[in-house]
């Protein structure tokens, strides 16, 4: 009996292996037909392959890129195969490495055809004809935390590339739309051996990008395409749908599907939650993105209790589904008086039109959207802290703090002047001590007021970082 589970158990670990050989042969054409271009690989690279190029190179760390689905972390992996293969130019200006495609590896762990659980280990053992020892092996993982206790896995895969009689010059990228699930386990097995880069849906300068021939900046392309910031306020800035073929109904339709079920149903229901339930949750956020939320209120609107809704929160925050904003305490005295109520905001304005219902206003008058879309674009600027300010007397949409001090930002869909809104917001301004106050609106009226900048959301979104510096003197 024992000899035969020992042959039953070397034929299971054959047809393992011959499955895993197949599959990657599959996943890696160009280890068959080199020059082969990788199908869904975008024209155009966002800043994120910089980084993602240069850990690579210097090896001494790998890399996991973080992020919802369909935002484009595989497509900046497959992006950086192509530059190690020599079919792109590198965005480092950097002549292609100039090695064998059999040195590079990358696999899916999502692939539906895997049936039985990958390792690491054993990817990086697979060894196609022609790879070259005296040179790097660089291996891709796709949506990592398939893998059982990925993050101890791709700790051990690291440090075997630096460590130990066998050491191998393995260099190793990675991404997953749910590894931030596992919080403190990740961050433990990360230090030392990894950066995380954390991939966004689309900026509006990245969305003009898209439509405009190589050298040409994105507001030319705004001048030869008026309608691109309603386009990219109805559908959003996940690649897959911004520019698709499809009508802005049937976008919505895809997003619902590829982000909100699949993250929900997917993903989060392997945390072991009510996937319903948590769903509901969700689309409740998305439909009042930027608003205030009192979880005592919403427990009773889904008959949950209070603690499974801080838990979905908690998982849909670290799926980067949805992003919470803090009030601002302009003293810690404030802030002990203050109570523990945030902001939430949808990861993408898009999905705040796709999961509304009975909104007949075009994005540009929905002021959900346009708080969205503007809080996505101030998380882009550098070394920045980010609140809201709300008290008796006024409040404030955004709270700027950064090194040349307090920015007060608020944003309206209406005319910023009337019923004294701009006297008011002047007010609030002034007890936040802000330094700088600046209006975003969505009219074409580019203007100064009193000391408050006054800006269209088309120029705010062109260049926030220039917005933010160039905003008025403050009150």
């Amino acid at each position: 009996m024992g000899r035969f589970s020992i042959a039953m158990l070397e034929e299971c670990r054959y047809h393992y292996i011959t499955m895993l050989n197949d599959l990657l042969f599959e996943m890696n054409p160009w280890w068959r037909e080199p020059g082969t271009r990788l199908a869904g690989a975008q024209p155009f690279a966002r800043r994120h392959l910089e980084a993602v190029l240069r850990s690579l190179g210097s090896g001494e760390r790998g890399i996991v890129l973080l992020g919802p689905r369909q935002v484009g972390k595989t497509v900046l992996l497959k992006q950086a195969i192509e530059v190690l293969l020599g079919l792109r130019p590198s965005p480092l200006g950097e002549p292609a490495p100039g090695l064998p495609p059999q040195n590079v590896t990358f696999a899916s762990f999502d692939d539906d055809r895997i049936t039985a659980d990958l390792s690491l280990r054993d990817v990086q053992t697979v060894k196609p004809p022609g790879v070259d020892d005296t040179l790097p092996r660089f291996f891709f993982f796709d949506e990592i935390s398939r893998v059982p206790r990925w993050d101890q896995a791709l700790k051990q895969a690291i440090d075997h590339t630096r460590h130990g009689p066998d050491q191998k010059d393995h260099r190793i990228a990675a991404s997953d739309s749910a590894a931030s699930l596992l919080g403190k386990g990740r961050i433990e097995s990360g230090q030392g051996r990894w950066d995380e880069i954390e991939v966004e849906s689309w900026t509006f300068r990245e969305f003009l990008a898209l439509a405009a021939p190589a050298g040409d900046p994105p507001e030319n392309v705004l001048l030869r395409f008026p309608n691109a910031l309603e386009l990219y306020l109805a559908r959003g800035g996940f690649p897959a749908h911004a520019y698709s073929a499809a009508s802005t109904p049937e976008v919505h339709e895809r997003l619902r599907a590829d982000i909100v079920d699949v993250a929900i149903y997917k993903d989060l229901a392997r945390q072991g939650i009510d996937a319903d339930r948590a769903r509901r949750f969700f689309v409740f956020l998305a439909q009042e993105s930027g608003a205030e939320q009192n979880l005592n209120d919403r427990s009773v609107d889904l008959d949950a209790d209070k603690r499974s809704l801080e838990g979905w929160l908690a998982l849909l925050q670290a799926g980067r589904l949805i992003r919470r904003l803090d009030r601002y305490a302009a003293s810690h005295k404030a802030a002990s008086r203050l109570k523990p109520i945030s902001k939430y905001f949808v990861a993408d304005h898009g999905l705040v039109a796709a999961l509304s219902v009975g909104r007949r206003d075009s994005p540009p008058a929905d002021e959900r959207v346009i708080e969205t879309v503007v809080y996505r674009h101030l998380r882009e600027l550098p070394r920045a802290r980010l609140w809201y300010f709300r008290d008796r007397k006024g409040e404030c949409d955004f709270v700027v703090e950064d090194e040349d001090g307090v920015t007060a930002i608020e944003v309206t869909t209406a005319d910023p002047a009337r019923h004294g809104k701009l006297e008011r917001f002047r007010e609030t301004a002034a007890r936040l001590g802000a330094r700088r106050s600046l209006v975003i609106h969505s009219g074409l009226e580019q203007e100064e007021r009193s000391g408050i900048a006054l800006l269209p959301l088309h120029r705010f979104l062109l260049d926030p970082s220039l917005a933010v510096r160039d905003a008025g003197g403050g009150p």
